[in-house]
């Protein structure tokens, strides 16, 4: 997913039941303490980043069976 800055907010109401994993390019430099934003709420969700697998600004999550779905 790249959306260029708005990522700070597609998260806010967005219905990821189905959801298992997210490729994000998170943009910190344009959206400044949104990224901080963007990854708690995702955390919310039971998505936990995969570091092994991020690179530079892409990020990797992963939700596990049975957690956090909302």
């Amino acid at each position: 997913m790249d959306v260029e800055g708005a990522e700070r907010d597609l998260f806010d109401h967005a219905h990821l039941q189905t959801v298992t994993a997210i490729v994000l390019e998170l943009h910190e430099r344009m959206i400044g303490a949104g990224a901080r934003r963007v990854r708690s709420t995702l955390a919310a969700m039971g998505f936990e980043e995969r570091c092994d697998l991020a690179t530079g600004r892409h990020l990797v999550l992963q939700r596990f069976a049975g957690r956090g779905v909302t």
